[in-house]
This record gives structure tokens, C-alpha cells and sequence, in this order.
């Protein structure tokens, strides 16, 4: 076994094991800790492909927007720093299922064709939202939005399941 087939297994595994703690992030403290795990998985990853530490940045800077994001929480530029959070998001997806999807294809290429499945997915869903919060400013036309982006929300639900399904997955299969 190669070594970045190894260190894309650990941070896979990294990766999927910080994703379930952020699911209990409402208690006290484990949000830090699902944080903190979570950018040690990517730099982890990082070390494996180049693929994994575009992630890795990209996760760097969603980071700083963030921040950024804190002091415009409302008006133009708030949803301007909203929306461009949820393109990094969509983008650290897409850059880990590539990546991963790279290194499957020479173990299980099915398990490599449902990575695609997971960024594809979590691509139409960051798209639809974002024009639902442009078309949210329009009267009228807002309340379809509303309800667009309330049955967007159930797909990007589902694609997180597949997504950590495909994370677990994958770090076996490269193990």
C-alpha cells in the first residue's frame, strides 16, 4: 500500500469521525473539538494530494469569511459573505470527492462513481440556494423561494448522509 493512499485513509477516517461530532455540536465544547478535528483531517489529507490541501485552503479561507461574515450579518454585503461561504463549501466537497474519487479508481470504481454523486448533488444544491436567496428579495416571487429552498434543504439533508457514507467508505477501501 502507498503511503498517500495510507494518509488519505487516516484523514478520511479523520474526516468522517469529526463530521459525526459536529452532529452533538450543541453541547458545550464539541464544537471546538469537531473544528479542531476536522482541519486536522484536511491537513492530514493535505499531505496525500494536491486535490486534498486545495481543500485544505479552501477550508482556510471559508474560514476567514467566516470571520469576516461576523461583522456584515445582515444587509448586501452579509448575503454577498453568506453565499460566498456556501460556494466554499460546496468547493471543499467537491475537492475531497475528486480527490478521493482519484485514488478509488483503481480499487473500486463504483464506490469512486457515488463520490461524484455526492458533489454533483451538494453542486445543484448550492446552487438552487443561492437563487433562492437572491430571489428572496423579490416580492411575492420570496415565498416560492421559501418553499424551494425548504425542499432544497431536505436534498442537501440526503446528500450529507451520502457524504458521510461515501467519507466511511472510502477511508475502508483505501485502507
Amino acid at each position: 500500500m502507498s503511503y498517500p493512499r495510507e494518509q488519505a485513509s487516516r484523514g478520511l477516517l479523520l474526516l468522517f469521525v469529526s463530521a459525526i461530532i459536529s452532529l452533538f455540536s450543541w453541547l458545550p465544547f464539541i464544537g471546538i473539538v469537531a473544528f479542531g478535528l476536522n482541519l486536522y483531517a484536511l491537513y492530514t489529507l493535505s499531505t496525500a494530494a494536491e486535490g486534498y490541501r486545495t481543500a485544505f485552503y479552501v477550508n482556510i479561507v471559508g474560514i476567514i469569511l467566516s470571520v469576516v461574515g461576523m461583522v456584515f450579518k445582515n444587509g448586501f454585503l452579509g448575503a454577498l459573505v453568506d453565499m460566498a461561504i456556501q460556494i466554499l463549501n460546496f468547493l471543499s466537497v467537491f475537492f475531497i470527492c475528486k480527490t478521493t474519487g482519484d485514488f478509488l479508481s483503481t480499487v473500486d470504481y463504483r464506490l469512486a462513481g457515488s463520490g461524484t454523486t455526492v458533489w454533483v448533488l451538494y453542486a445543484v444544491c448550492t446552487g438552487v440556494m443561492i437563487l433562492c436567496e437572491l430571489l428572496s428579495v423579490i416580492p411575492i416571487i420570496n415565498i416560492g423561494a421559501a418553499l424551494l429552498s425548504a425542499g432544497i434543504a431536505v436534498v442537501q439533508f440526503v446528500a450529507g448522509i451520502l457524504y458521510l457514507i461515501f467519507l466511511f467508505r472510502s477511508q475502508k477501501a483505501l485502507a
